[in-house]
């Protein structure tokens, strides 16, 4: 490689490094956030139907947001019928789809994405260790029917490290931990919190509306969130590649050279 040639790809390499180091708000991170349901063995797993055609008893539903860490803000309200401030996080902006999948085969029954007539968020609630996949989200806290519904079309609750956890970095609560999943529209404002749930509610999809059946905050059914964050930038790495092999190219180069004042 020509000393120009080998210049150019030098001068490369460090403008993607600078470009990654120092590109403007570092704290925006993409984030993806996965809530998948099933069953506890020897119980019925999730169902509902979806463009008219039902699922259940041996499905799984999976539930995905593609997000941004700078679009996660904190919320805090007075639940009414217990008089208790409780507090978490939330994310509203953002692509959000589901997949319905036959627990046995792993073959997909259906799958779409959520219109944004649906809503759907991503809350948190570290004083209940708690979160959900909610719909028709409310922005202003000052509004009466903030959140939206924040447990349907899924919430789980119960699950380790969600007491502290502020949705922007990855994140897993297991299987094996058997958090509880339920679906509930008008939770937490139900008095009390064990009534039943209001019925269910159309949420729009590119497969057509999705209805997930509801249930006591009770429920037999358990599930996973995890949520994760890229690995180092793709753009980063190759920076670093590049110059680790320049540095080689170099080394190599002097090596082949003739000592200084040789003619």
């Amino acid at each position: 490689m020509s000393h120009t040639a080998s210049s150019r790809w030098f001068f490369l390499a460090v403008l993607l490094v600078l470009a990654v180091v120092f590109t403007p708000n570092i704290n925006a991170t993409s984030i993806d956030y996965t809530l998948v349901v099933t069953n506890f063995t020897g119980d019925l797993g999730p169902s509902g139907t979806i463009g008219g055609m039902f699922f259940g008893g041996n499905a799984v539903l999976t539930f995905n947001f593609q997000g941004d860490t700078s679009n996660v803000v904190p919320w805090s309200v007075t639940v009414p019928n217990t008089t208790t401030t409780v507090s978490g996080f939330e994310i509203l902006q953002g692509t959000a789809s589901f997949k319905v999948t036959d627990a046995s085969t792993g073959a997909a029954l259906a799958q779409g994405t959520f219109l944004p007539s649906a809503g759907i968020f991503v809350s948190v609630d570290n004083s209940n260790n708690s979160m959900g996949f909610g719909s028709f989200a409310v922005a202003d806290q000052n509004d009466p029917n903030f959140p939206g519904n924040p447990t349907y079309p899924y919430g789980l609750a119960f699950g380790g490290g969600l007491g502290t956890y502020d949705m922007k970095s990855n994140f897993t609560v297991p299987l094996s931990d058997q958090a509880l999943v339920f679906s509930c529209i008008g939770f937490p404002q139900s008095s009390p919190i064990n009534s039943n749930c209001q019925l269910p509610v159309a949420l729009p999809t590119t497969a057509g509306d999705l209805l997930v059946d509801t249930s006591l905050a009770g429920h037999d059914q358990t599930g996973t969130f995890t949520a994760i964050t890229p690995e180092p930038s793709s753009l980063l790495l190759l920076g670093m590649e590049l110059l680790g092999l320049m540095k080689v190219q170099k080394s190599g180069f002097l090596q082949r050279s003739p000592k200084t004042g040789q003619r």
